[in-house]
């Protein structure tokens, strides 16, 4: 008898999911072969298979044989990598949470460009924000999420920008596609960005990119508290934002 688990259990995903870890184990397969492993009709494979190639999770081949895309490289490599910035870079922002008593977060460009809290540096000044660790929100309201935007291919840039429903969090949140491409390409020839109560009244944020040994964005890091403490401050706080951030990029791997 299965366990009451399995009531919870959504079988066409299950199924999905077989066949993923089938072609994982097995390389390319046909259809015959997909329905004799699995013991399902063609009926119902070849709809899973259909679902799985139009998401882009599998592609057909010349020869009739169905395998996993390069996304799962992708969807790999991003967890190493994210693996391996929390390792390299809590350290640092340790450091530079000490040094300035402000804030401060770190960042990552999630596939619907969303800026996704990996970690969070608290300061003991009264002043916090609603973010956290797994918190995210549409890049374009971030300072984080601007620099990690301002770092992508044009062309993705552009296809970001036109992607988002523009909502006014505050007064001064960027409210169209034409005023973000704009203000990333400033960031991108300055090297850092600002949030200046773009996302939350009261809050003002400096953000940095982090690269790694190929010379990919793939983190930003930011010093984040109220407009009083960082905004009169930013002309000293984003030297040593720079330097934690370099530190990390060099851990990586770039420079």
């Amino acid at each position: 008898m299965k366990p009451e688990s399995s009531n919870y259990i959504l079988s066409s995903l299950s199924d999905a999911l077989d066949v993923l870890d089938l072609l994982n184990e097995n390389g390319g397969l046909s259809l015959t072969e997909i329905c004799t492993a699995l013991g399902v009709s063609k009926a119902k494979a070849f709809r899973l298979l259909y679902t799985l190639t139009d998401k882009g999770y599998i592609v057909k081949t010349a020869d009739m044989k169905y395998r996993l895309s390069y996304k799962f490289v992708r969807f790999g490599s991003n967890v190493l990598r994210r693996t391996d910035l929390l390792t390299v870079c809590r350290p640092h922002m340790q450091t530079l949470r000490d040094a300035v008593n402000e804030m401060v977060h770190l960042t990552v460009l999630d596939e619907n460009g969303n800026g996704v809290f990996l970690h969070k540096e608290h300061s003991t000044r009264m002043f916090q924000t609603m973010s956290r660790v797994g918190f995210s929100r549409s890049a374009y309201q971030l300072g984080t999420g601007k620099v990690l935007l301002a770092y992508l291919p044009e062309e993705e840039q552009k296809a970001f920008a036109e992607s988002y429903t523009y909502e006014k969090l505050t007064p001064n949140t960027i409210s169209s596609a034409d005023e973000l491409l704009r203000e990333l390409r400033t960031i991108k020839e300055q090297g850092y960005a600002l949030d200046n109560e773009e996302s939350e009244p009261g809050l003002e944020c400096i953000a940095a990119p982090v690269f790694d040994g190929s010379g990919t964005c793939v983190a930003a890091i930011s010093i984040s508290g109220s407009v009083s403490s960082v905004k009169p401050n930013i002309e000293s706080l984003l030297p040593q934002l720079l330097a934690c951030t370099a530190a990390c990029s060099r851990e990586l791997g770039a420079f």
